[in-house]
């Protein structure tokens, strides 16, 4: 410390000072309320700039959804008919003049995967069946 009525003692030049932590001051700060004010006028500038749509171009784009959704339903449909084709299983049957009760007749295993191929396999079944008056039938399970 220098006594302040000591004029002799020159003061030392240590150089820089050590600086402190922090972004250094500018003296060019803003208030809050003008960093409100910027940010404001900012946002409306960018909601300008993105304009709207017209009333034409929201009806086109409306109509064009909607032909998408009726093309998608539409498949959808048509999926859902074949995947019922695919989990149909049919069988084939003969009912015995005898007896009277309907056995299924199993020439490749216990179903077929179509109705055709069930209906085609009649006329050979036929051939086997030695009743002439024997009758057929193609049933459905699932």
């Amino acid at each position: 410390m220098i006594d302040q009525n000591d004029t002799q003692t020159q003061t030392l030049d240590l150089g820089e000072t050590k600086r402190r932590r922090g972004r250094p001051a500018t003296g060019n700060a803003q208030s809050n309320a003008d960093r409100q004010k910027a940010y404001r006028e900012r946002q409306k500038a960018q909601r300008n700039e993105k304009g709207g749509y017209t009333r034409e171009q929201v009806q086109q784009a409306v109509q064009e959804y909607q032909d998408i959704i009726g093309k998608l339903q539409k498949e959808i449909e048509s999926l859902k008919a074949q995947l019922q084709e695919e989990s149909e299983k049919w069988v084939v049957q003969r009912k015995s003049i005898r007896t009277g009760r309907w056995k299924t007749l199993t020439p490749r295993g216990y179903w077929w995967d179509s109705k055709a191929e069930a209906e085609q396999s009649i006329p050979n079944l036929a051939d086997i069946a030695m009743d002439p008056l024997a009758q057929f039938r193609v049933i459905r399970i699932s």
